[in-house]
């Protein structure tokens, strides 16, 4: 076994989640970022060899286990979010004088390219502040390491002064005793399945390659060969160019139980909902334009995929076993519902194995590191659009798959029940509501004690049910469909998707 050990001098890390935005801070450390701070460490100091060989060793191991705390965000006093600070802008640039005999207007404009004479913008930098501010890297399988590899590391961790932001200094270690999980401290766990809650970069083969080849100095001596305006051009996009690319994402969870409870009664769909974000202002009712060019995107990616993800059987018809299914996520059942499609969300049928699913949605919605792709959406001129796995640590609550799993015994429709008959007469109500009543038998679900149906939504923000564009059968008529109010004899957990719209992105139902 081996670990590494970073204590946080400061009590708290300053690293960006989200890049360039800087909105969100990073916390555990992903263990490519410590990679990347022993990488510094070796080449600022021109190391010798035997830590460039620890590196390379360390860089052909398997995702590390990651002991950390608990951390909150930083906040300003009195407010909600990061503290802002007023910091000088960058790279001020002095333009030409045309009156080059005045003293005091050389002066005043060599004066602004001194920090104390910049303009300053307002700025925030995401912090984290750990309960724990040591955190461990460990390696369990390794065996124990030479003692030259093991001198090499060591000695790049008596190097690292930062992890992440400059000012968030550390103290680094090769700690030879097993980390202790305490009552602040938890163990995240390497998972490539759908169980994974959290994703961090790691390092793979060929990484200190990569960053030695983004060495800037070598394009600094060859932007001084250059003509002056050649060479500004050269470096104003050097930075940009040599920027390390993210490295290969890696789930991670926590050990433990790995779904929620199993004696809470569920239907066909596996509550485990990956979550894609859209962008733009769609309602609700682009719903089936949304799920068609999303599926198209999927079968695109995958024109061999398996009858649980494309619900076609291995002849090309329609399969009879449940598939996934794409359900949108709406804006609803809360005082400022508006009826907005936030996002979609991939519910699966329950029974598929998490690995083969996980693998097979990586090719499809990550890139060839992990990282998420966007996907274009498109449906001849009715919207465009994109859609990104989201995978923000606190996600808005229309987004959360909890609000759409939560145990309850009442559930309203969101997106209206497709029925799977026409009724007429007097007793047509009658005849519908043991339609929906049979709909939740279908997928599993006990029998309803009590059905509301109706073309208004229960849901507070929804679109009424004739606003959504109809289902149609094979023979070109219209299905009906209602909302419906669901009120079970026992606690359901989601989620819920009813009807013969199920795969469509109809039927979807909120807990109440």
């Amino acid at each position: 076994m081996i670990s590494l050990a970073v204590e946080y001098l400061n009590g708290w890390s300053l690293a960006a989640a989200d890049g360039a935005a800087k909105s969100r801070a990073e916390w555990p450390p992903h263990p490519d970022r410590v990679f990347m701070a022993l990488a510094a460490a070796y080449f600022e100091t021109a190391g010798p060899d035997e830590e460039a060989e620890a590196l390379r060793w360390l860089e052909r191991q398997p995702a590390p286990l990651v002991y950390a705390s608990a951390s909150h965000p930083r906040v300003a006093v009195g407010g909600d979010g990061p503290p802002v600070s007023f910091v000088p802008v960058n790279d001020v640039k002095v333009g030409q004088l045309k009156d080059t005999t005045s003293p005091q207007k050389l002066l005043d404009q060599g004066l602004t390219v001194l920090p104390a004479h910049r303009k300053r913008q307002a700025r925030s930098f995401p912090v984290a502040v750990p309960e724990d501010p040591v955190v461990h890297l460990v390696w369990e399988e390794t065996g124990a390491l030479p003692p030259s590899l093991h001198a090499g590391l060591a000695s790049l961790c008596r190097k690292v002064t930062h992890v992440g932001h400059s000012a968030s200094l550390v103290q680094m270690w090769v700690d030879a005793d097993a980390p202790v999980l305490g009552p602040r401290r938890h163990l995240w766990v390497p998972d490539d399945g759908l169980d994974a809650t959290l994703r961090m970069r790691v390092p793979y083969d060929g990484r200190l390659s990569y960053l030695a080849a983004s060495d800037p100095a070598p394009h600094v001596r060859h932007a001084m060969t250059l003509g002056k305006l050649d060479r500004a051009r050269y470096l104003d996009g050097l930075v940009d160019r040599l920027r390390p690319r993210n490295s290969r994402w890696q789930g991670y969870r926590r050990p433990g139980p790995r779904t929620s409870s199993e004696v809470e009664v569920r239907g066909e769909f596996d509550p485990r909902v990956q979550v894609l974000r859209l962008t733009g202002n769609l309602p609700a009712t682009m719903t089936l334009a949304v799920v068609e060019a999303l599926r198209h995107s999927m079968m695109a990616a995958h024109p061999d995929a398996p009858e649980w993800a494309s619900g076609l059987t291995p002849d090309g018809g329609p399969s009879r076993a449940p598939h996934v299914s794409l359900v949108p996520l709406v804006n609803v059942g809360h005082a400022h519902g508006d009826g907005r499609l936030m996002g979609v969300g991939l519910a699966l049928p329950r029974g598929v194995d998490g690995r083969a699913a996980a693998t097979f949605l990586q090719g499809w919605l990550r890139d060839e590191l992990g990282a998420p792709r966007q996907l274009l959406l498109a449906h001849r001129d009715w919207f465009e659009s994109t859609a990104q796995l989201d995978e923000r640590e606190v996600l808005p609550m229309t987004l959360a798959p909890q609000t759409w799993i939560r145990p309850s015994s009442t559930w309203v429709s969101v997106t209206p029940i497709v029925m799977d008959r026409h009724a007429h007469g007097r007793n047509r109500w009658s005849v519908l509501t043991e339609a929906a009543a049979k709909a939740c038998e279908h997928i599993g679900l006990p029998r309803p004690k009590a059905v509301e149906l109706s073309r208004a939504p229960f849901a507070q923000g929804a679109p009424r049910a004739e606003e959504f564009p109809p289902l149609r059968r094979p023979d070109g008529t219209a299905r009906l469909h209602l909302h419906a109010r669901l009120e079970f004899p026992e606690t359901v957990a989601g989620p819920m998707i009813l009807g013969a719209g199920r795969y469509r992105g109809y039927g979807l139902c909120r807990p109440q």
